[in-house]
């Protein structure tokens, strides 16, 4: 497309004030594009105001009140007059758009939800899924042709079959396709993302040269939101009635003894250490989270550090259209977004469940429900084929399935039945 070809085209650009969305509508207006900013307001504007203005109500805030931003990235909007500014600056139309009820319902209680059951919860992906969607609802009704985001990712058009795919971007440190793997084929169609092809450390660059006052940014580009802070269980507290908050019980998962009470699963998730009992009992530093039991509040420790798997389910899965799934598919899982991706074979089984085999074993302890997205390698522009959700995982070793290490040592001959129980196990 040339340039006065873009003249005549519309571009809603998602903003925040911050570096990347900024320098997207910078780069786009210098392209030719009309560009018009829209900040999505998903947090009350007025504690957000009063945070920043009253000392007083930062020192007397207690920690139970915890509003969403303090637990947000780097994509939640806190200053709307300063973004404005910045779109006056750049020469480009502005719109505030409340998005709070929408967020609400679909990622933060969804996000509540997934802790009082104990199971994971990506909210960026919801996230973006949300905000990318009102934009093209706005777009829609501004009769704009496209939106954009300042997101590291590439989209590819094969041009014979219109067909859009969502690709890695060349910066592969700052790659964050992962966090827009759940967006539908129609909707990539009608995006613009410019820094597919861009390093990140350019964009700053080129952000340092518009002179401009943005908001700092407080957590890094690929950190994902609600997730490490020791908040969380605060903040479900104010979000969920008292009697979905049952106590329950810390269990040692290899001798099955009691290691003390605690006041609820949604404080907890695989993996966390200095755990506290109820009574303000500190428990041994050695332990951690292996998982959370809904059904009887129990919160499985162990000390084990040496807990791996090879295979995992995924269910509720999505797949890109023409895959060839009647047999197995090399391909690259990526789980946790600042991780590398680990190459497998994956299977198809009915409703779309999937089978993923690892080509190595991986030490790592996960968390059940966690999105998981599928690429077709792991080299620049390695395309999304797909996504889903972890139902299980296992390490397959030795005849035997084995999801923890065993509690009890087995006996040979226990070790035999157990082998030849494995043979047969459909999986």
């Amino acid at each position: 497309m040339n340039n006065s070809d873009k003249a005549n085209k519309t571009v809603l650009v998602g903003m925040t004030g911050r570096l990347d969305s900024t320098v997207a509508a910078y780069l786009l207006k210098k392209q030719g594009y009309r560009v018009i900013g829209v900040s999505l307001i998903t947090m009350d504007r007025g504690i957000i105001e009063k945070r920043e203005e009253d000392e007083d109500f930062k020192k007397s805030k207690k920690d139970s009140d915890v509003p969403e931003y303090e637990l947000t990235g780097t994509c939640y909007v806190d200053d709307l007059k300063k973004v404005q500014a910045i779109c006056e600056k750049l020469d480009i139309g502005f719109y505030g758009v409340d998005a709070k009820k929408l967020y609400k319902d679909l990622v933060i209680d969804h996000m509540v939800s997934s802790r009082l059951s104990g199971i994971d919860f990506n909210p960026c992906i919801a996230c973006n899924s949300v905000k990318v969607q009102i934009l093209l609802d706005k777009a829609e009704y501004l009769k704009a042709d496209y939106i954009s985001t300042g997101h590291y990712a590439k989209i590819f058009t094969n041009l014979q079959t219109g067909e859009c795919s969502l690709l890695s971007a060349n910066d592969q440190v700052y790659d964050q396709s992962f966090f827009l793997s759940a967006l539908t084929k129609d909707q990539l169609k009608k995006i613009l993302l410019p820094f597919g092809d861009i390093r990140r450390v350019d964009v700053e660059k080129i952000a340092k040269s518009l002179e401009l006052d943005l908001i700092p940014s407080k957590k890094k580009v690929k950190e994902v939101c609600f997730s490490n802070d020791y908040r969380i269980g605060n903040f479900v507290e104010t979000k969920s009635p008292e009697s979905m908050r049952e106590e329950g019980t810390f269990v040692d998962y290899e001798d099955n003894v009691s290691q003390g009470e605690h006041q609820g699963i949604y404080l907890f998730k695989p993996g966390d250490r200095n755990l506290i009992a109820s009574d303000g009992t500190h428990l041994d530093k050695e332990y951690r989270v292996l998982y959370c039991e809904y059904k009887s509040n129990i919160v499985y420790i162990s000390k084990n550090d040496s807990i791996y798997w090879n295979r995992l389910n995924l269910a509720n899965c999505v797949l890109e259209k023409n895959l060839d799934i009647s047999k197995p598919i090399s391909v690259y899982l990526l789980i946790y977004p600042n991780d590398k991706k680990v190459s497998g074979r994956m299977t198809v089984r009915e409703g779309l469940n999937i089978i993923f085999e690892a080509d190595e074993k991986q030490k790592e302890l996960l968390n059940y429900n966690r999105s998981a997205t599928i690429y077709d390698s792991d080299k620049i522009g390695a395309r999304i084929i797909g996504y889903g959700e972890i139902s299980s995982f296992f390490n397959y070793e030795k005849g035997l399935w084995k999801v923890y290490p065993d509690p009890v040592e087995k006996s040979e001959e226990e070790e035999e039945q157990l082998a030849k129980k494995a043979e047969t196990m459909e999986f």
